[in-house]
């Protein structure tokens, strides 16, 4: 539920359902360890600022891959330009959802080229006539398959992961951008659609999964928010997307920010759509993608006069600590991960649960977070960063939450969508709690979709796994859509 990861065993392990980043699954240590996933913190280990030989062109566009273990590609470009003294460049790599991220090391000639990442992996090339490279590839002391070729800008540009579903204009309704300051100290930026017609028009809040996203919720160039509203926008249904604090536009203290805040900011903008013009305050739903489908109910059981409607796509229903233990179950076995590593992981995890738990001082659960890392052969500075992100308000409120007690309390309209390959959050382990808390709550209106062969983007995947997520081109299944249009129009009286 946060871009973060948790070692155990030695194993990356991602936090459940994020929809913001594709965790890094250590099931295969050395696939792991060969991947180029920059971080520009590392010490290079390429030499920088190398003086270019004079006879390179001023810019030279290349694509390529390299070849990882386990019959994987991961596909780069790099834009690399001849500067006063020096060349200089940067590499995109869309799979890791990375972007212009400096070169050092950059050498070009006529026939030649080199670069590196700052954590030290090395491409070298020869040139052809025909624009084609020769490439040799190194990181960490292993050596592997790669090939390179020049492009033109128009082949660079296009190079990209294809995302067809993202709208482009010109759009029959109208687009907005709307700030306010939920409280001191908080700017909240965000788009407001509004269908063609004067309305009043219903409308639905967009609440993005964990960690900050943008107001799109942009995942490896997937917007599936701007799909969603687009479509809903041409049904008559208006909508409000914003960045989460600390986001694009928005701002604001992220020390103290829990899933408690991120509902406090989702109130005002409930409290900005219901004075907005053209927007029927009685018509009103909110739109929750994993942790957006934990604190939309929030909102209903706190404001259910307000609230018409939720829909909850990938969301919980049961407290953080099994959702957590059951995605790290799932992904290392979907890895090929032997169940004694697997079983190992989760003692490992239970000691976290257990020091995140307690009543210690910050600086107490550090240290006794540093023992149980120690103990999964985790130490130095990669324990460290661990520590800092498990030990946060955000993932030590999402541990202990539990979304069903708030389930127990909305009676508006509910429609649950889940896929039953979604390794973050299982539909076996939470479609049944979601149901079982609204009828608790004596509500009448719930529809439950679990779609088969879709992932927790609602995707149509093979495997489920979150490094499945760049290949796929399409957004959101339209299935999906079509399920989530034809729902909110029939309850918002459209």
């Amino acid at each position: 539920m946060r871009r973060l990861v948790l070692l155990t065993v030695s194993l990356v392990l991602s936090v459940a359902c994020d929809s913001g980043a594709p965790p890094a699954t250590g099931a295969d240590p050395k696939a792991a360890d060969a991947k180029p996933d920059a971080k520009p913190d590392a010490k290079p280990d390429a030499k920088p600022d190398a003086k270019p030989s004079g006879d390179g062109p001023a810019t030279l566009l290349v694509t390529g891959q390299v070849d990882l273990p386990g019959d994987q590609k991961l596909k780069f470009q790099a834009k690399l330009k001849k500067g006063e003294s020096a060349y200089t460049g940067t590499m995109d790599i869309p799979m890791q959802g990375a972007k212009e991220i400096p070169l050092t090391g950059v050498t070009v000639s006529k026939t030649e080229l080199s670069f590196a990442l700052p954590n030290g992996a090395t491409w070298k090339g020869t040139i052809a006539d025909d624009g084609t490279i020769a490439c040799s590839f190194s990181q960490g002391g292993m050596d592997m398959t790669c090939s390179m070729k020049t492009v033109d800008e128009a082949t660079y540009a296009d190079a990209g992961p294809k995302r067809p579903q993202t709208p482009k204009p010109p759009f029959p309704y109208e687009t907005k951008e709307v700030e306010w300051d939920p409280s001191e100290g908080v700017h909240l930026a965000g788009t407001l659609t509004t269908p063609a017609g004067a309305g009043p028009h219903p409308a639905v809040i967009f609440l993005s999964g964990s960690g900050q996203q943008d107001r799109d919720e942009t995942l490896l160039g997937h917007k599936p928010f701007a799909v969603l509203a687009d479509t809903l926008a041409r049904s008559g249904v208006a909508s409000l997307r914003y960045d989460d604090r600390g986001t694009g536009k928005s701002k604001g203290d992220l020390v103290k920010f829990t899933m408690a805040t991120e509902a406090v900011d989702a109130g005002t903008a409930l409290d900005l759509l219901m004075k907005t013009e053209g927007i029927d305050p009685a018509r009103i739903g909110f739109v929750g993608h994993s942790a957006g489908g934990v604190v939309a109910p929030m909102l209903a059981a706190e404001r259910p006069k307000d609230v018409a409607f939720l829909v909850l796509i990938a969301g919980t229903g049961v407290k953080g600590t099994e959702l957590h233990a059951q995605q790290t179950a799932t992904l290392l076995k979907a890895s090929g991960v032997p169940q004694a590593q697997i079983d190992e992981a989760a003692k490992h995890n239970e000691a976290i649960y257990k020091v995140l738990a307690s009543d210690k001082s910050e600086a107490e659960r550090a240290e006794a977070l540093k023992k149980v890392l120690a103990g999964a052969g985790v130490a130095g500075p990669a324990a460290e960063a661990q520590i800092a992100m498990v030990n946060s308000e955000w993932f030590r409120h999402f541990l202990a939450h539990d979304p069903g007690p708030a389930l127990r309390k909305t009676t508006c309209p509910v429609l649950v969508l889940n896929g039953d390959l979604d390794v973050q959050v299982s539909a076996d382990q939470n479609v049944p709690a979601i149901e079982a808390a609204l009828n608790k709550a004596g509500n009448k209106d719930v529809t439950v979709h679990r779609f088969a062969g879709f992932n927790h983007l609602l995707q149509a995947a093979k495997t489920g796994m979150p490094d499945e997520y760049p290949a796929i081109e399409t957004t959101m299944e339209p299935k999906a859509i079509a399920v989530i249009d034809s729902w909110v129009k029939s309850k918002a009286g459209v």
